[in-house]
């Protein structure tokens, strides 16, 4: 009880009192939600006064709240920033509340107009083998297991806080004896012992690891190596972020704007891509609510695309490293016993850090091209 009070006074200290809301109702939604929910609030009182508009029912209201998502429109804001601001005042005006598009149905028709208009900018997948070059080059770099848990994030489809809050106790070893049902390893995610609930406020969500059994030796070993309540990444998120777009930038892969969310999106892609699981265990192993928040993350033609325009020195390298995982742990990338592919661009990358050239791909396919 003292820890669930301690947990909620902190929590509600780090979130800003507008709107005189009550500890609970603050803490509905995550605090980095909050301020995102705060900031559009603010630029919308700030459109109302420049204006000077104001409202004193709910359709006043709609008809001022219409001009500002106009106003965003053509400044070229995405339509992510209309249906916020909805959630937004949602949140803040607790009498709108989930009537809020009823209650705002101009605004409302205007978020999905725009979003008709203007593709959301989701993030694009990034590929198994790019996940593994990514991997090999931090390994490389002396962050063994940072390496390690960029590959954890992609068979695991993980979030970047969840990655960041691992501990060795959530990683769960089989008990066969049981049944073929708990003979696989799992992680548990939105622990109730540390009162930090999945992004959907689930509690104790848990992921198997059932299909990729050349992540669970290593794995293994790095529970073994450390206290029940150490974190599995000795990075913070920050550092672990840093290192992960620095290490996909030398790979040449800075046109797909890398960050540690791709490796999520890119999970689920590959599994439905190569048919490794159906529709339905894809959105219950992402933890997706509902059928169409899944299809942002299913892109599996984006995958062709997008290794199309790598080097293949990077493609190769990076299943290698999948491929030969324990070794990679073990000896290193430049060691003979690792038998890692490095092919040209990637030894001169690892011994002189010359990034890899992008495009390589089809670079190299024009120039084998005999003219016609």
């Amino acid at each position: 009880m003292q820890e669930r009070c301690a947990a909620a006074l902190q929590a509600a200290a780090t979130q800003p009192a507008l709107a005189g809301l009550s500890v609970l109702e603050r803490l509905a939604i995550r605090p980095s939600t909050e301020t995102l929910y705060a900031s559009l609030l603010y630029q919308f009182v700030a459109f109302c006064k420049e204006q000077t508009r104001s409202w004193d029912s709910a359709a006043a209201l709609d008809a001022v709240l219409v001009l500002f998502l106009n106003h965003l429109f053509l400044l070229g804001h995405g339509p992510d920033a209309g249906s916020q601001t909805l959630s937004a005042l949602g949140h803040w005006l607790p009498e709108l509340g989930r009537a809020t598009r009823t209650l705002l149905p101009r605004a409302a028709r205007c978020t999905t107009a725009w979003r008709r208009r203007v593709p959301p900018r989701t993030r694009l997948p990034l590929p198994r083998a790019l996940a593994g070059a990514i991997a090999g080059l931090l390994i490389h770099q002396g962050l063994p297991r940072a390496g390690l848990l960029v590959l954890l994030a992609l068979v695991a489809y993980l979030r970047p806080h969840e990655l960041a809050r691992l501990r060795a106790r959530h990683v769960v070893p089989p008990v066969p004896a049981a049944g073929p049902a708990y003979a696989a390893w799992g992680l548990l995610l939105g622990d109730s012992l540390t009162l930090q609930p999945g992004k959907t406020g689930v509690w104790d969500e848990s992921v198997l690891l059932d299909l990729d059994p050349w992540i669970l030796r290593p794995l293994e070993a790095l529970k073994s190596a450390l206290q029940p309540d150490a974190l599995l990444c000795n990075l913070t998120p920050g550092d672990l972020k840093a290192r992960f777009e620095g290490a996909a930038t030398l790979l040449g892969l800075a046109p797909l704007r890398p960050s540690l969310y791709q490796l999520r999106h890119g999970g689920a892609s590959e599994d439905l891509a190569l048919q490794r699981r159906p529709l339905a265990a894809v959105q219950r192993r992402g933890r997706w609510q509902s059928e169409t928040s899944l299809r942002r993350y299913s892109k599996e033609s984006k995958l062709l695309a997008i290794l199309g325009l790598v080097h293949p020195d990077a493609v190769a390298f990076g299943q290698s490293v999948i491929d030969n995982l324990e070794a990679v742990l073990l000896y290193g990338l430049l060691d003979p016993r690792s038998k890692v592919v490095l092919g040209p661009a990637i030894h001169a990358l690892l011994t002189s850090g010359a990034p890899v050239p992008a495009q390589g791909r089809a670079a190299a396919s024009s120039s084998r091209q005999k003219p016609r």
